[in-house]
């Protein structure tokens, strides 16, 4: 309507142009020149009249001359994030984000709760794993992850409960244990898919650096325990160990959906400082304690740490028969979970 106007009258004022006649060199320069503003006017009209919706063109030659549009910047890297060997790290997807970051704060969840018979929904859990070293897991958070991240640390001889992650819900697993025996017994599952597995020769502690640990008094057997111990005092070792928060720095992770430590004794230095922090990046926490290495003294311990992994959010939802193997569920992510829909 309005475009079709402005073209005839820009096309008639073209024409009145066109017919003057010429009125010596000056008007005639005048004529031309008005004559060439007339017409860039009216093709600029018929652009505008032909495509009234500019950003949809395809001409990219067209689309430049009109907006110039500087091309789009690419975020600067954080300089503050390590950059982790390509050999290590596998897909973290939602596993980096800074929300989920913020999740690891216990105080997040602590507002948040689910009725009893939810959190231990027994149709929801699976166990994986040998009959003496395996775990149970709720998958209800699993369906929600292009590829779920996991570090099992505390290996020994048996990773089949690691393994079960990958092959049945296709998690990205991360394993951490520095003993000679373990490192000669996992190697060749990384080596078969290194795709999923990945391998860190190292333990986990409160603080890095290398520690000390005392061999097992039978020989065929792989555990070690950090320190010095009377029995076997003079079977010691000096293996290298680091932190959780290093290890997810290293790798790229802010957030875990599943953490598996099985570490003969250290898990409450390792829960303790992680308390102090108020800092539990991750979804499900399956632990086992070994309280039975604890002084006496020490034995308020066990207690002080398992209320502490309930006030940052968590609540069991599976205990083994020996109760030295505890499964924890942070009750906000499941929460969330649940409203997701149906677990994989």
């Amino acid at each position: 309507g309005s475009q079709a106007h402005n073209v005839r009258e820009l096309a008639g004022m073209a024409d009145k142009q066109a017919a003057r006649p010429a009125a010596g060199k000056q008007l005639a320069g005048t004529s031309s020149m008005a004559m060439r503003a007339s017409f860039f006017l009216l093709g600029l009209a018929l652009v505008v009249s032909l495509s009234p919706r500019v950003a949809d063109m395809q001409s990219p030659v067209a689309a430049g001359l009109i907006f110039r549009m500087p091309p789009a910047q690419p975020a600067a890297p954080d300089a503050k994030r390590a950059t982790p060997p390509a050999s290590l790290v596998g897909a973290a997807g939602d596993n980096t984000s800074l929300e989920r970051a913020e999740l690891a704060k216990g105080a997040r969840a602590v507002p948040v709760d689910l009725p009893d018979e939810v959190i231990t929904n027994m149709a929801t859990q699976v166990f994986m794993g040998t009959p003496a070293t395996g775990w149970t897991v709720d998958t209800r958070c699993f369906s929600s992850k292009q590829q779920p991240v996991a570090y099992g640390v505390g290996c020994g001889e048996d990773i089949s409960w690691d393994l079960g992650m990958v092959q049945k819900f296709g998690f990205d697993m991360f394993l951490f244990d520095p003993t000679p025996k373990s490192i000669r017994y996992v190697e060749p599952f990384v080596e078969r898919d290194p795709m999923n597995l990945h391998f860190i020769k190292e333990g986990m502690a409160a603080a890095p650096g290398t520690i000390t640990f005392t061999m097992p008094k039978v020989s065929r057997f792989v555990s070690l325990r950090a320190g010095k111990h009377a029995s076997t005092a003079s079977r010691v070792i000096e293996l290298p160990v680091n932190t959780l928060r290093n290890w997810m720095d290293l790798l790229g992770h802010t957030y875990l959906d599943v953490l598996k430590i099985d570490i003969e004794g250290s898990e409450y230095d390792v829960l303790e400082n992680m308390m102090e922090e108020n800092w539990f990046p991750m979804t499900q926490l399956l632990v086992e304690f070994h309280e039975r290495f604890l002084s006496k003294a020490d034995k308020p311990r066990h207690a002080k740490v398992i209320q502490g992994i309930l006030a940052a959010g968590f609540r069991p939802f599976f205990t083994s028969e020996t109760g030295q193997e505890i499964s924890f569920i942070k009750v906000a992510d499941l929460a969330e979970c649940v409203r997701e829909g149906p677990a994989k």
